[in-house]
């Protein structure tokens, strides 16, 4: 399990990098290479904007996949991992960044992204919502034995807040927080 929270991990650095690469958001507006601004209709939108404009630079986007290839190299010989895949699609210009990206995984800890985002976009109408506190009283998954390790994990009577859950659902790929931001 320790390469699936590399796996998410190494694509929150990517989508990260790549969006800082290619565009800077402030408040609504966008600014891009070369001083060319848009001014975009989703100013409510506060972790996610789906209309951040990039412009394609293969010579980044190389650059880019480098980095990573080079990252990814110093893991596996690291022993931290022991298979990473890769893969960016840009929705505005299609272009792509794949390594290994025909590589078959187990979706679970996929979904804890998707579930991260809705988080995200949760707390962006309720400003509160990640600040909120759940309290750990009954474990989800009682009979499935954790493949990280369990000192990072959330422990049974103590309350976390939404964000520290996300947190541990990502970092640690924990399954527990995972249900618990789930029911809240």
């Amino acid at each position: 399990m320790k390469s699936g929270i590399l796996h998410v991990g190494l694509f929150t650095l990517l989508v990260g990098t790549v969006a800082i690469l290619f565009s800077k958001a402030e408040k609504g507006r966008i600014e891009r290479p070369g001083n060319l601004t848009q001014h975009t209709t989703a100013e409510n939108f506060r972790f996610t904007n789906p209309n951040i404009v990039s412009t394609f630079n293969p010579e980044q986007f190389n650059s880019l996949k480098k980095e990573v290839l080079s990252y990814i190299d110093k893991k596996i010989s690291e022993g931290k991992a022991q298979s990473v895949s890769v893969y960016y699609f840009n929705l505005r210009n299609e272009s792509t960044i794949g390594i290994s990206e025909h590589e078959l995984y187990m979706p679970a800890s996929l979904m804890k992204v998707l579930i991260m985002i809705a988080a995200l976009k949760k707390s962006e109408s309720d400003t509160a919502f990640l600040q909120k506190e759940a309290r750990y009283e009954v474990a989800a998954y009682p009979d499935i034995s954790p493949n990280v390790e369990t000192e990072n994990l959330i422990q049974l009577g103590k309350s976390y807040s939404l964000k520290e859950l996300m947190r541990r659902m990502i970092v640690f790929s924990d399954n527990e927080a995972m249900d618990l931001l789930v029911k809240h």
